[in-house]
Parts: structure tokens; sequence; C-alpha cells
């Protein structure tokens, strides 16, 4: 008779600090860069250049200390949203988030978008 098996347990999950998620306020640098950063691909889409997105955000992440690349996409939607909200040209292959009616907290500074 063969003796009983232990169940193996599976291996803890270990999250590499880019998949990390954080919920504290997006820094002054780290505006500056994604502003930058979606800049960037608004110029490429004006002038007819393809840019690719995902490449874009894959590429910032570990910039920006530990932020996903979902929250990045969401900050991307935001500045679109702000744009859009000031008339301004927007990246429209870019999914834009639904700004309130009511006005922004700060102003109308992208920091809080």
């Amino acid at each position: 008779m063969q003796g009983r098996r232990r169940s193996q347990r599976p291996a803890p999950v270990v999250l590499r600090p880019e998949a990390t998620m954080t919920n504290r306020p997006w820094t002054d640098a780290e505006n500056d860069l994604i502003v930058a950063d979606y800049f960037a691909m608004l110029a490429d889409e004006v002038s007819g250049r393809s840019c690719n997105k995902a490449q874009h955000r894959r590429a910032l992440a570990p910039l920006l200390q530990g932020r996903s690349e979902g929250s990045i996409e969401f900050k991307h939607q935001s500045i679109s949203a702000v744009l859009k909200g000031f008339g301004e040209t927007w990246i429209t292959g870019s999914k834009r988030l639904q700004l309130p009616d009511k006005p922004c907290r700060c102003g109308g500074s992208l920091a809080c978008a």
C-alpha cells in the first residue's frame, strides 16, 4: 500500500514592483512624464505617424514608480477628457473618460484629471 501523498501547496504569488497597485496621488514628476508622453502620441497622430499606445504605456511604466499599465491608460484617458473639455485636440484613437459637468476642484489643471 502506498503512503499518502501530501497535497502540494501552490507557490506563493510574488508581485513584481511594476505590477503592484498604488493608491497614492500622482507626483508632479509623474504628471510631467505622462503628459509629455501623451503629447508625443498626440503629435504622432496629428502628423499621421503610427503610434503604438501599448508600447508607450510599457515604456513609461518603469518610470512611474509602480503604476500599472491600467493606471497609465486611465490617466491618458483623463488627459483626453480634459483636452476635449477645453475644446482642444485630443488623441481620437483613445477612449476618453466622461468628466462630470461640475468644475474641476483645481481650476482645470491636468494634475487632478
